[in-house]
């Protein structure tokens, strides 16, 4: 899917004061306000089934849960207690899984996979993380796998986690679907 084919809506400038969002491990997690607002320049009709490729603590699908009653939601993250916790909370519909979303393998769950076959998700939302809490990517067996990873068709040295969390996005979006990613400043 080429990125000049998505809708871009321009939401206003939402600035988070960081130090009342942050959690262990360098987790910035999105305040509800914020995922209400981006979520209503989405459209009631034709969103089946959403995404968090790094669902924290849920908040976009908390949320989206709301508005969309008959969603099929599906949550990913890398830290297996962030799952065991969003796990007892009440989503219905929803399937949760452990992995690190810049590997491969983490998508051949059988009913990601099923989605991905058929399209992709509607709507793919989230908050992933930036470099600037992280190290950038450097392993060259990851970065092989991206796009965005790569200049005048050779393997960058290193690239922006949030770069990478970008392209997962567009890739998991079926055509004509929607992107809500939070990104930081410059990108």
């Amino acid at each position: 899917m080429e990125l000049a084919q998505q809708h871009l809506f321009p939401l206003e400038q939402i600035k988070i004061q960081k130090h009342h969002n942050r959690k262990s491990n360098n987790q910035y997690f999105t305040p509800e306000f914020a995922v209400e607002k981006a979520l209503s320049f989405i459209p009631n009709s034709k969103i089946e089934n959403i995404i968090d490729p790094g669902v924290g603590n849920g908040v976009f699908l908390k949320i989206a849960q709301k508005k969309y009653e008959k969603v099929k939601l599906f949550g990913v993250d890398i830290d297996e207690k962030v799952i065991e916790e969003i796990e007892k909370l009440n989503f219905q519909n929803a399937n949760f899984f452990c992995g690190d979303a810049l590997l491969p393998e983490t998508w051949q769950n059988r009913n990601v996979q099923n989605i991905i076959s058929n399209g992709g998700f509607d709507l793919v939302v989230g908050n992933p993380p930036f470099s600037s809490w992280f190290q950038r990517i450097a392993t060259p067996q990851i970065l092989s796998n991206y796009k965005l990873a790569h200049n005048n068709g050779k393997i960058m040295r290193s690239q922006a986690i949030e770069i990478l969390f970008l392209e997962i996005f567009i890739r998991l979006c079926k055509y004509n679907g929607f992107v809500i990613i939070v990104l930081p400043d410059g990108i």
